[in-house]
C-alpha cells in the first residue's frame, strides 16, 4: 500500500471523528486547535504553530491531524501531512 494512500485513510477518519465530537469541544476549546491521531485529541494549542511543532515532534511518521475547534466549517485536513509536500 501506498504510504501516502495510508496518511490521507488516517486524516479523513481523524476528520470524521472531529466532525461527531466538535460539538462538545466548543465550549471548552474553542479557538484551540486539536492534534488527532487514531481517532483520539492528543492535545491542543493556542497556535497551528505550537501544534504543528509538537505533533511533528511526536510523531515521527507524519500521520496526524490538525483541527481548529471552530464551529466555521473550514476543513484542515490539508494540513494534516496528507498531501505529498515534496516532488511528484
Amino acid at each position: 500500500m501506498n504510504p501516502q494512500n495510508t496518511k490521507q485513510e488516517e486524516v479523513d477518519r481523524n476528520y470524521e471523528f472531529f466532525q461527531k465530537e466538535l460539538p462538545t469541544l466548543l465550549e471548552k476549546y474553542r479557538g484551540k486547535y486539536a492534534v488527532i491521531r487514531d481517532c483520539r485529541i492528543i492535545a491542543y494549542y493556542d497556535t497551528i504553530a505550537d501544534a504543528q511543532t509538537a505533533a511533528s515532534q511526536q510523531y515521527k511518521d507524519g500521520i496526524f491531524s490538525i483541527q481548529r475547534v471552530t464551529n466555521d466549517a473550514s476543513d484542515l485536513r490539508f494540513y494534516s501531512h496528507a498531501m505529498h509536500l515534496g516532488p511528484a
